[in-house]
């Protein structure tokens, strides 16, 4: 394992439009604690930008090292631009990337640095997420992982809300990327149709099948060390959005007791689909995880499920081996309770042969899940009547700002 002085990483980040996204982002950098005073920050940015970007970026005073300002000539894109700051790491042995809609906690960069030298000789890790995922975007409900007495989990799934890879990890993926991506399809059943349908600007849509493909995983924090404003303006985001914000880690640093696990068959895992890989499922349902498919939010095509032995799922059937409830939290825990009563039955596990073949999720059942998940009565009247009158307000503002901007 590399020691700590190994890595110090180069923060790197790319702009283009959103001046006072980057302002914010510089003042919570200067804002966090960093053990060494030469750190070095490149503002990358990109062509054809606002101007005012451009001032904000020569205008930082970084205390705690160098700044370094790079304006291309030509528009690059989102893809190449994020690939090109990634090929810094080249250079400077390691790198974390920070889009411009971030803030980052006091402790992000020591998290980063420690995560990098820890993992770096792992062949399964491909690079460290800051950002810790609350949101499943291809079941369009919320995530909340397995705990355990690390700080950290894996997870089969890139991360572009704060990430930092070794010159070794980013250097795995580009070269896989270059010999894969003329000759490759992206369509199949393994990769989320939802990743599958992101513009080709998206470089984290490459890099997620990379991660399927090469069975590769991310480090993700289970307590933030980033989180995302989705400000509008954005490359791929049209409008203001909370989605993506989540609890930011403000502890000033680590300290001794933050330790990171082994990546091992034991390890907290997920899987592209946000789907738990934890050994810890054997000892519930007395199988072989090899054996079982995980599909408990149902966004997994028939074709995934069958291939093997059996397949545990949300989506109703036929002739369930056993079924589980929909009770307890994070979701997976509900496999540790069989449940005996058709009435509190949610979760079902299935023979290949009888995996239920409807391919969307019925939407009966995504209201529960999506009830589930809530920590609020969205049955209440109260709730419901502000909801629909917020949701109407936002329409016709939406559709102002399409009328105004033609």
């Amino acid at each position: 394992m590399a020691t700590l002085s190994t890595y110090k990483p180069a923060i790197i980040i790319p702009a283009y439009k959103r001046d006072k996204s980057l302002l914010r982002l510089l003042h919570s950098i200067n804002e966090a604690n960093f053990s060494d005073q030469d750190i070095r920050v490149i503002i990358s940015v990109d062509g054809d930008p606002n101007p005012d970007v451009i001032s904000v970026a020569k205008n930082f005073s970084f205390k705690s090292g160098t700044v370094e300002v790079i304006e291309h000539d030509k528009n690059l894109g989102l893809y190449k631009h994020i690939l090109e700051c990634a090929d810094y790491s080249g250079k400077y042995e390691s790198v974390l990337i920070l889009e411009d809609d971030l803030v980052v906690g006091p402790a992000f960069y020591e998290y980063a640095q420690r995560a990098l030298s820890y993992y770096d000789e792992n062949e399964s890790i491909s690079g460290v997420a800051l950002y810790s995922q609350r949101f499943n975007e291809t079941a369009l409900l919320p995530f909340e992982p397995l705990n355990s007495e690390w700080p950290v989990y894996f997870m089969q799934l890139g991360c572009s809300w704060g990430q930092a890879w070794t010159k070794r990890q980013w250097n795995d993926f580009k070269n896989w990327h270059l010999q894969t991506s003329s000759n490759t399809t992206l369509d199949k059943p393994v990769i989320p149709k939802n990743i599958q349908k992101w513009a080709e600007s998206s470089w984290k849509k490459h890099y997620n099948h990379y991660l399927i493909e090469q069975n590769k995983y991310m480090v993700y924090p289970y307590n933030s060390f980033t989180t995302n404003c989705t400000d509008s303006v954005g490359s791929h985001m049209k409008y203001l959005l909370n989605t993506f914000q989540v609890p930011l880690n403000m502890s000033e640093s680590l300290g001794d007791g933050f330790q990171f696990p082994e990546f091992n068959e034991n390890s907290i895992r997920y899987d592209s689909f946000m789907e738990s890989k934890s050994k810890m499922l054997e000892r519930w349902f007395g199988l072989q995880l090899e054996e079982v498919e995980v599909d408990l939010y149902g966004s997994k095509p028939v074709e995934v499920l069958q291939k093997k032995k059996y397949a545990v799922t949300v989506k109703e059937g036929e002739n369930p081996i056993r079924s589980f409830p929909l009770s307890f939290r994070p979701i997976e825990l509900n496999l540790k309770y069989e449940t005996h009563h058709k009435d509190n039955s949610f979760l079902h596990l299935f023979k290949s042969e009888d995996v239920p073949t409807n391919h969307s999720l019925a939407d009966s059942i995504y209201y529960q899940l999506a009830e589930y998940f809530l920590y609020i009565p969205i049955e209440s009247r109260r709730f419901a009547s502000l909801y629909f009158k917020e949701f109407l307000k936002s329409l016709i503002g939406r559709f102002k700002n399409l009328f105004l901007s033609k």
